[in-house]
C-alpha cells in the first residue's frame, strides 16, 4: 500500500473514529466506563504501521480532550507517550504472533487509563484516588482494550502486516 493510500486510510479512519466517539460512545457506556475509540485507533495504527503516528496522536488526543470533561491536553500527552513506547515495544518484541501486540496494547491501555484517572483526580474531580482507580480506570481499561484489539485487527487488514526490521534477529 502506497504512502498516499495509507494517509488517506488514516484520515478516513480518524474521521470515523471521531464520529463514533461523539455519536456511539455515550450510548454504549457500561456504568462509569465509556469506551474511548480514539485511543484504540491511535494505538492500533501505531502497531499496524510499526511507526509512531505523533501528529495523529496529538490531534486526536486534543479532540478527545475537547469532547471529554478531563483536563485539556492530558489525553494528547498520554497518547503521544503511548505512540512512542508502543511502537518501540512492538519493534523490540515482535515475533509474528498476535499475543505480543495484544499484550503491548493491554499494558499501554491500562497505563494510559491509570495516568488519566490520576490526572483527573489531581485537576478536575474531587474523588479519592482509590475510587478513581477502581471505579473509573479499571473498567475503562478493560473496555478500551477490547476496542483496541478489534481496531488492531481491522488496522492489520487495512495496512497489511508490518515489515520486519532487517537488523533484528529473531529466535525461533
Amino acid at each position: 500500500m502506497g504512502n498516499e493510500n495509507r494517509l488517506a486510510a488514516t484520515i478516513v479512519g480518524a474521521v470515523i473514529v471521531v464520529v463514533l466517539q461523539i455519536l456511539v460512545a455515550p450510548y454504549i457506556a457500561i456504568g462509569p466506563a465509556v469506551p474511548n475509540f480514539i485511543m484504540g485507533f491511535v494505538l492500533a495504527v501505531c502497531l499496524a504501521r510499526s511507526a509512531p503516528a505523533y501528529i495523529l496522536a496529538f490531534v486526536l488526543g486534543m479532540v478527545d480532550g475537547l469532547l471529554s470533561l478531563g483536563p485539556l491536553g492530558a489525553m494528547a500527552f498520554l497518547l503521544l507517550l503511548a505512540a512512542f513506547f508502543v511502537t518501540r515495544a512492538h519493534v523490540a518484541f515482535n515475533n509474528d504472533t498476535l499475543f505480543m501486540p495484544l499484550t503491548i496494547l493491554g499494558v499501554a491501555v491500562f497505563l494510559i487509563e491509570v495516568c488519566y484517572a490520576l490526572l483527573m483526580v489531581g485537576t478536575s474531580i474531587s474523588a479519592p484516588v482509590a475510587d478513581a482507580l477502581i471505579y473509573r480506570a479499571l473498567p475503562c481499561a478493560i473496555y478500551d482494550f477490547v476496542i483496541c484489539a478489534i481496531t488492531y485487527v481491522i488496522a492489520l487488514r487495512v495496512y497489511g502486516r508490518p515489515e520486519q526490521s532487517p537488523h533484528l534477529t529473531q529466535l525461533r
